[in-house]
């Protein structure tokens, strides 16, 4: 490939070069280098406000011991989540200390689908469908005391042949327990977390027709996109929501605006 012709410099730029080299007593490439910061540092500063307080909502403050500083501003509205109601999780080691320190109000509701499935793998096949049904006694229980009973009776059918079985029921019960606050309307709302794993395979999909993204900001557009997608999918109301609605209401008082 032939090299292009390089144009003959016009008087106004040999002038600017004159007086640079004359401000910045320009004698080594670090001269050069440290004259072309002065510069444009001013520039770059000035951009960089600009977009802070014009794009992104954030404006200027005196430097002080606000937890929500960043870079030496502050936003004018603190955003995310401010309060939880129920968090429903696996049994993610930590999970409970993380929600306590976090959202110490929010109640935190063991997944019932993986106690389930954490009590079945103990289980022989010809008994799965068996403990399976008497599982669901426990869980559909009217209430807590209720709840215990059947636990205890299951265990003791059950704990000579599958003596590790149910020993996770009575570790987890402060984290299985709170469903039995919740009528049946609510409880169907709270009691898995397979919504989100929903959400979570459709991302997974996402990352088996493209393994690699050239840079971090192009991986947050396709999770976009692909949630934008996913969403569309959302169409159908959750079952008596208003009455569902109605009674988280009442329990969490002042914490429904």
């Amino acid at each position: 490939m032939a090299r292009r012709k390089r144009e003959p410099m016009s008087e106004g730029k040999k002038n600017i070069i004159g007086m640079l080299l004359e401000e910045y007593d320009i004698k080594s490439a670090k001269d050069i280098e440290d004259a072309l910061k002065d510069l444009l540092g001013g520039t770059i500063q000035e951009m960089l406000e600009s977009e802070m307080d014009e794009h992104l909502g954030y404006q200027e403050y005196e430097r002080s011991g606000n937890p929500d500083s960043r870079n030496g501003k502050k936003t004018k509205k603190i955003r995310g989540v401010k309060d939880i109601l129920v968090i429903c999780a696996d049994g993610l080691t930590g999970m409970k200390e993380a929600v306590s320190a976090a959202f110490p109000q929010t109640e935190l509701q063991r997944c019932i689908v993986h106690q389930v499935r954490n009590t079945l793998k103990y289980v022989g096949e010809k008994n799965k469908k068996e403990l399976a049904n008497a599982l669901k006694t426990i869980y559909h229980a009217p209430s807590e005391d209720a709840a215990l009973e059947t636990l205890d009776r299951v265990t003791e059918k059950w704990e000579d042949d599958y003596p590790n079985a149910m020993k996770s029921w009575y570790k987890n019960w402060d984290v299985i327990s709170p469903i039995f606050k919740f009528s049946s309307d609510v409880r169907k709302v709270i009691y898995t977390t397979n919504a989100i794993e929903s959400l979570n395979s459709g991302y997974r999909r996402l990352n088996k027709q493209r393994s690699v993204f050239p840079s971090d900001t192009a991986l947050l557009k396709a999770l976009y996109l692909s949630t934008h997608e996913i969403a569309k999918k959302w169409t159908m109301p959750l079952r008596n929501w208003g009455k569902v609605l109605g009674e988280l209401e009442i329990m969490y008082p002042d914490r429904l605006g």
